[in-house]
């Protein structure tokens, strides 16, 4: 490990700047879910792992509370994680193909694993103040990843709050492209006007969330001294993904509930179906941004998107 991010994750190891999430992690290490009430949580806020020649970096929102905050290492320990590291395995990228603890010997090459925020907050809610805290981590974390080329925003507020924690976020990839280098940008949007998030996925769902509109995202590109050589909207592909995480969440009701309670089902089922109208029937579109530094970088026309 370099002396740069030994530095640093000492400091993030040691961090009370959020006296909620201490508390909480520490809760969390004690009062136990069952199948774990043998072991030992790491408890402590987790640090960002992997290769630091890392070309490409994975972001989260934060630790999972029996987890990360469980084994010490991000997406380590519930089946989003099992998912993500099987899949590096098999595009070569980690040495194993699961994640199970901190000193489970796992090594990766090229990636760079970590989260906005290294404490689990309360209902995966995290507050704008506890976001800021954790920003100077995050920033650190991009200036040591010397050859760094790909950042994948895994949920949206990971990416939402990368964009707003670097308002240079497009400067910063003018900077990491190469000359005939091109770069795509995959996010949720709105064809509307900017405006404001609903109140109630503000309250419940995404606190800090926001769902920009198409001005927004390509005023700063175009500050950046990047050429938008492509915008693809796609209108009703979500709309299906929604569908299905929908029809999963009612096919798995009594697990759920059995988890976590009728109200958190109940509560889940709703954005589900909302956000599925939104996107079918309302203002919701994924938008994909390919962008470059000149106008030779890809061939005259869209063809080879396709091939």
């Amino acid at each position: 490990m370099s002396i740069k991010f030994k530095k640093l994750n000492n400091s993030i190891i040691k961090c009370k700047k959020c006296p909620r999430l201490i508390k909480f992690s520490k809760k969390i290490s004690i009062i136990k879910r069952k199948q774990h009430i043998d072991e030992i949580y790491w408890g402590k806020p987790v640090v960002g792992f992997g290769d630091f020649k890392a070309k490409l970096m994975i972001l989260g929102l934060a630790p999972a509370a029996h987890g990360g905050t469980r084994t010490g290492r991000a997406f380590t320990g519930d089946k989003s994680g099992d998912f993500l590291f099987n899949c590096l395995y098999k595009a070569g990228l980690s040495s194993l193909s699961s994640s199970t603890h901190i000193n489970d010997g796992l090594k990766l090459k090229d990636t760079y694993i970590t989260n906005i925020l290294k404490c689990v907050p309360p209902e995966d809610k995290p507050l704008i103040d506890e976001l800021k805290n954790c920003s100077n981590f995050f920033d650190e974390e991009i200036r040591n990843l010397k050859n760094l080329k790909v950042i994948i925003c895994l949920g949206k507020i990971a990416f939402d709050n990368c964009f707003k924690f670097y308002k240079n976020f497009f400067k910063r990839i003018e900077k990491l492209l190469n000359n005939d280098g091109v770069s795509i940008i995959h996010t949720i949007g709105s064809v509307n006007p900017p405006r404001d998030p609903h109140p109630w996925i503000t309250k419940y769902i995404f606190p800090g969330g926001y769902t920009p509109s198409l001005s927004e995202v390509v005023t700063p590109v175009e500050k950046a001294g990047l050429i938008v050589s492509d915008i693809e909207v796609l209108k009703l592909h979500y709309s299906h993904t929604l569908r299905h995480w929908k029809n999963n969440c009612i096919k798995n009701k009594a697990q759920i509930i059995e988890m976590f309670d009728e109200k958190f089902f109940r509560m889940w089922e709703f954005y589900l179906a909302s956000c599925e109208s939104a996107f079918k029937w309302g203002d919701q579109v994924v938008y994909q941004f390919q962008l470059t530094k000149n106008y030779t970088s890809t061939p005259v026309t869209r063809d080879y998107i396709y091939d």
